[in-house]
């Protein structure tokens, strides 16, 4: 959970990384996205083992997330950026994570 907090800390604090990437040549976005699931998919796998993450979660599901929150954020002042930043932690939160207060 740390390294998605982290991963979103940087698109909510650099909000033209949204729209430098999105030009960006496509060649070395793949390489970006290959290893941002090297580095995701040894977490997620944990977290299902210790019973954190919905089983049927897996890295390909986390990552349409990340485009989706930066262009979420990027047009936004910063009291609706902030508003919008939690409601997207807290959705992808519900998504990935069991809420170990309610049955998943």
């Amino acid at each position: 959970m740390r390294l998605l907090d982290f991963v979103l800390d940087v698109q909510r604090d650099n909000r033209s990384l949204a729209h430098v990437l999105s030009g960006a040549d496509l060649s070395r976005l793949t390489g970006l996205s290959a290893r941002t699931v090297a580095a995701f998919r040894p977490h997620l796998e944990r977290g299902r083992e210790a019973g954190l993450v919905h089983s049927d979660v897996d890295v390909e599901d986390l990552m349409p997330a990340f485009p989706t929150a930066a262009g979420a954020l990027v047009d936004n002042d910063v009291v609706h950026r902030e508003q919008l930043n939690d409601r997207v932690r807290a959705m992808l939160q519900r998504a990935l994570f069991i809420d170990r207060g309610r049955p998943a």
